[in-house]
């Protein structure tokens, strides 16, 4: 994901992170690359087919996918900005984990042979990994469609961070997948290894990691029609029409959206009060101060 730093911004306004238009048809093409490769490697096992039908057909499916994918993304360009619209479009790259999810929980209960259940249990990890990174990559493009000019607010935002968690977690989740393996637990080393992978994955999409100074720095930007949670690889956009109230505390600001509240902490923010300021002004009936 490329990231463009704020200063020297030509016409004076304040950069978002963006993902090149390359960037955002190899994403999405890996994606139903990944889905169709987890169709025919799930399909080939069900029929019983041997290491190298599995192999062939997989990476056939592969290979169909991406092409698939590269054409879609030239037909339909704005298709990443689409996913990031609402809550329901940035859920849609997890649907297709469903029918792989239920048929590895029926090997688990029994109805379903172990090895087919097995391959489901990869292919929904895959599915997950895969759909975390393109619903990162739509809600950065929507951000950036729909983010304008100037802020009429911004302040240095640095999101939350535990480095010693972060270690100990990256650490004991692909240990614990070795161990379960070696000992043939090769569900559940699957199951602690897809934790591992997506709290890493997350980690860089949410913004707890970085390395070194590339991306965009952290920002909480507010516009006239809405507010940017700039993280340095992505960003997430939050119309103000989505927000049902605003909670001031001494210590955290909330605006509140259901199941999706946005939470900031006043120790994470450089300069606290130009925002808190600002959402007065422009939620001041649906803003509540709090001890």
């Amino acid at each position: 994901m490329n990231g463009r730093s704020s200063a020297g911004e030509a016409d004076g306004g304040t950069a978002t992170a963006s993902v090149s238009a390359a960037m955002e048809r190899r994403i999405l093409a890996g994606y139903i690359g990944v889905v169709f490769a987890a169709v025919a490697l799930t399909g080939a096992t069900a029929l019983n087919g041997d290491t190298a039908v599995l192999a062939g057909v997989t990476l056939v499916g592969l290979v169909v996918g991406i092409g698939l994918g590269t054409a879609v993304h030239r037909r339909f360009h704005d298709l990443p900005a689409r996913l990031g619209r609402g809550r329901v479009q940035r859920a849609a790259p997890f649907f297709p984990i469903v029918p792989f999810g239920l048929v590895g929980l029926a090997s688990v209960l029994g109805p379903v042979d172990t090895e087919l259940g097995l391959v489901a249990a990869a292919s929904t990890s895959a599915l997950l990994v895969a759909g975390y990174v393109l619903q990162g990559v739509a809600e950065t493009r929507y951000a950036a469609d729909r983010a304008h000019g100037r802020p009429i607010a911004a302040c240095r935002w640095h999101p939350p961070r535990t480095p010693k968690i972060d270690a100990l977690l990256l650490v004991a989740w692909p240990a614990l997948g070795v161990l379960n393996a070696a000992g043939g637990n090769w569900l559940t080393a699957l199951g602690w290894g897809t934790l591992g992978l997506c709290w890493l994955v997350g980690g860089f999409i949410e913004g707890r990691f970085r390395v070194g100074e590339t991306g965009t720095d952290p920002e909480i930007r507010l516009y006239e029609n809405g507010l940017v949670k700039q993280r340095p690889y992505t960003s997430r956009f939050v119309p103000w029409d989505e927000i049902d109230h605003v909670r001031l505390r001494d210590d955290e600001l909330v605006f509140d959206r259901g199941l999706f509240d946005v939470r900031l902490d006043r120790e994470s923010l450089d300069a606290p009060e130009t925002i808190i300021a600002t959402v007065e002004r422009r939620l001041s009936d649906r803003t509540t101060t709090l001890p």
